[in-house]
């Protein structure tokens, strides 16, 4: 290559980010300073490139100019939008480091690799090829450098297009003599002349703006201008000439041809169509998240562009447990006293997760749906030791060994979990209650993450298991509900062994240790573990809530009677006091009223726990028509749904047998023969009453003792112990906030005015029923008294 008018390859200034004394300043300096003389002068560049920290996008803006008011003008790269900070205040941001100079970075920069000596044949086809085109643009840049350079020492010299020939072919010949023999066109060497100033150029600067092109300047401005429609149209809401970019590209034609035959007419030159994936370029550069926004939704753009945040942490042990529940990937069958198959369903499952150990501290598998009993035994279930765990797999490397009182638990935002009785229950056992954001399944990502992984190891994988969605499954043809033939303790037994032998002993990414190394470790750094005092009390507290009354009879619940007379003499002894005067009977020989809490037990109909709050303890008042363990809340209802069916009342206790045996008869013909729909509920009857047999057995071989390690054991008494008020719990907020509200407020406006349309009809027709005929009306009364006096005579 000639030297001389080309310079030589060398790292330069710029190109290390370092700018010479002639540019603004990297370092701060003291300048000319302004009329109050406290900040540094610090002027920008027509064309330089700046970011601004106060921005809420990390956009570049490019200097425009100072304007006339004194202010400099920034037009954002992205947005096109302008911005303006005045003299002072862009000194000051400089200074401080709110506003960066950003040095651009060139898309056709020259690898140096590439100058570099090399053996030709250890180079592929693809490398030798890029090499040359390398050198052919440095080659190119060099020549533009010389021309540039001779352009400017050239008296007299315009850029008149016809001056500017006749330069190039007058200095074509001495060109060649420094050997260059690339001979640039008008429009490349006024380009070239617009990079840098004379007496001062670089090949640096010829490199990095070779080869860079503004599209604006490669059409007309009517074909800017429906390319700028095309692209708002296609992000804009959905319609029917932007659903896909097929129809916004084929808008655009329809209007390219309409335009371009118009300005034919004029006189104009025919334009060439823009082709196919030039235009789907440019709709897909307007993808931003403010237009997918636009077309899509703010929650879709926030999915896509915005940053997650990240989960809870938590420091030790127990410090937050999550409670999720889903329906389970898994047909299981539920089978009569026979071993027939009387109905086939996917279950719930209810999961107790620790966040620093990622253990599995308790999951109720159940046909019942979410609700406050899911929740309640999966609390009951997490506070208690794994003794049918132990039994089964032994310690094993302390697997079985995860359970405690937690300190907060993190819920969504379900109607069963954001209820008043829920909030109850937490509040007595002493559990806080948090809440993860609405819509945001990251805040709870490690549990939602276990449901995948669980769903994949073991539900997909076992006879009945749904592995795909059900378009996916119509393709297939399979019918996974077919295939089903696990009950669903096989299923819990199932899931368990696989939390114990799997989860439980493999390295978590998320902490680097097995879930129950990890979480034994970690008692033993806190010292103990939270352990509730009195578990019985505990279950107590552990069910629904309800604000009741109560009276002489006991309590009345859910049209069920409670009463025990000396319970019921002694509460009212105690409590009475406490009520309010206004809120008693006038009568002389009524019964007393205090407003009491009552805690529901959803397995149990046979009693309920009512709450003493002058000595702070629950006191039990039995069922007087029925026995505790003998029916659910659930079966209970049904038991009057089928009473009510019949037409018939209980009378006595033998006749109430009776008609327990006829409905327990009649449930398998109802799951097997009827609905799919009354078949899941009277599925809940069966499995209530499994539990509650089980429960007995379980409280008939109890020991009354808990096998201890080393970790020793914090005692948590109940915070319910402690209060002094009567823990009836508030008025819940009105499900559907304000427009719940107000669609209420317009039914009863409706119905009043529907009421009153009806009163007015039915007033209408009573006076047209006895109105009398016209004959019999008295039009003239005098005249009639004065008939009447003459028939006398």
């Amino acid at each position: 290559m000639a030297q001389g008018a080309g310079e030589g390859i060398r790292p330069s200034l710029q190109a290390l980010n370092i700018h010479r004394s002639g540019d603004q300043p990297v370092s701060f300096y003291k300048g000319k300073a302004n009329a109050t003389g406290d900040f540094p002068v610090v002027k920008p560049r027509k064309g330089e490139l700046y970011r601004f920290e106060d921005a809420q996008d990390p956009d570049l803006f490019t200097c425009r100019g100072l304007r006339r008011d004194g202010r400099w003008e920034f037009e954002n790269q992205r947005t096109g939008r302008m911005r303006r900070v005045d003299e002072e205040t862009f000194c000051k941001d400089r200074v401080n480091g709110r506003t960066v100079r950003v040095s651009a970075t060139p898309k056709h920069q020259i690898h140096p690799l590439a100058l570099a000596e090399a053996d030709p044949d250890k180079l592929t086809g693809a490398e030798l090829k890029a090499r040359k085109k390398q050198e052919k643009k440095l080659e190119r840049s060099r020549t533009l450098l010389f021309y540039c350079k001779l352009f400017d020492t050239t008296p007299g010299i315009t850029l008149d297009k016809k001056k500017v020939y006749a330069f190039l072919r007058k200095n074509r010949a001495k060109a060649r003599e420094a050997g260059f023999v690339w001979v640039p066109s008008y429009s490349t060497l006024v380009r070239a002349l617009e990079k840098g100033e004379k007496g001062n150029r670089s090949l640096l600067q010829l490199v990095q703006g070779k080869y860079v092109h503004d599209p604006k300047k490669r059409y007309l401005p009517w074909v800017i201008r429906l390319r700028d429609e095309m692209v708002s149209s296609y992000w804009a809401k959905k319609g029917v000439n932007n659903h896909r970019k097929t129809d916004a590209v084929a808008e655009f034609v329809r209007k390219f041809k309409l335009e371009s035959e118009a300005r034919v007419l004029s006189g104009e030159a025919a334009q060439k169509l823009v082709s196919y994936s030039t235009l789907v370029k440019w709709i897909n550069s307007g993808e931003c998240r403010e237009s997918y926004a636009l077309r899509y939704s703010q929650r879709e753009a926030d999915r896509r562009f915005r940053g997650h945040g990240e989960s809870i942490k938590a420091s030790y042990p127990l410090q937050y447990v999550m409670i999720d529940d889903t329906r389970v990937d898994e047909w299981v069958v539920l089978l009569g006293e026979d071993g027939e198959v009387l109905l086939v369903e996917r279950p719930w499952v209810t999961i107790a997760f620790d966040v620093y150990s990622d253990a599995v501290l308790a999951a109720v598998f159940t046909f019942e749906p979410p609700s406050v009993a899911t929740m309640a035994k999966c609390i009951r279930e997490l506070n208690r030791p794994k003794d049918f765990l132990v039994q089964r797999f032994g310690d094993l490397k302390a697997a079985t060994d995860c359970w405690g009182m937690p300190e907060s638990v993190i819920l969504d935002n379900s109607w069963d979990k954001v209820s008043t009785s829920f909030q109850v229950l937490c509040e007595a056992v002493g559990i806080n209650v948090e809440y993860a954001a609405i819509k945001t399944p990251e805040h709870k990502s490690p549990v939602e993450r276990k449901f995948d992984v669980w769903n994949e190891r073991l539900f997909h994988r076992v006879p009945g298991g749904v592995p795909d969605r059900p378009d996916a499954a119509r393709v297939r043809k399979t019918d996974p509900k077919k295939d089903a033939k696990l009950t669903l303790g096989f299923v819990r037994d199932a899931f368990w062994g696989l939390v114990v032998t799997q989860h439980h002993l493999d390295i978590c990414d998320r902490t680097g240790l097995a879930p129950a190394v990890a979480f034994r470790s970690g008692l033993e750094k806190l010292g103990d573990r939270p352990v509730v005092d009195d578990f019985s009390q505990l279950d107590r507290f552990l069910g629904a809530t309800e604000n009741v009354i109560l009276t002489a009879e006991g309590v009345s619940v859910r049209g069920e009677r409670f009463h025990d007379s000396a319970a019921t003499t002694a509460l009212l002894d105690r409590l009475l006091k406490y009520s309010a005067k206004r809120d008693q009977r006038t009568d002389l020989l009524s019964s007393g009223r205090v407003p009491v809490l009552a805690t529901l037990h959803p397995a149990d109909c046979g009693y309920v726990d009512i709450w003493d709050f002058s000595k702070n303890e629950q006191v039990r008042l039995p069922n007087i028509d029925i026995k505790p363990g003998e029916s659910s809340w659930f079966e209970r209802d049904q038991e009057k749904k089928h009473r009510k069916k019949r037409q018939d009342e209980y009378e006595t206790w033998d006749d109430a047998l009776v008609r327990r045996a006829e409905y327990n008869r009649s449930l398998d013909d109802a799951i097997r023969n009827g609905t799919f729909r009354d078949a899941r509920k009277y599925a809940r009857v069966l499995e209530a009453r499994e539990a509650r047999e089980s429960s007995t057995s379980d409280k008939e071989g109890e020991t009354g003792l808990i096998e201890c390690d080393s970790i020793g054991s914090i005692p948590m008494t109940i915070p319910a112990f402690e209060r002094t008020d009567d823990r009836r719990k508030p008025k819940a907020p009105r499900r559907g906030g304000n427009k719940a509200a107000a669609k209420s407020k317009r039914t009863r406006a409706n119905n009043r005015k529907a009421a009153q349309q009806k009163a007015q009809e039915l007033t209408a027709a009573e006076e047209i029923e006895y109105s009398l005929p016209e004959e019999l009306l008295i039009k003239d009364p005098a005249s009639m008294l004065e008939q009447l006096a003459r028939e006398r005579r």
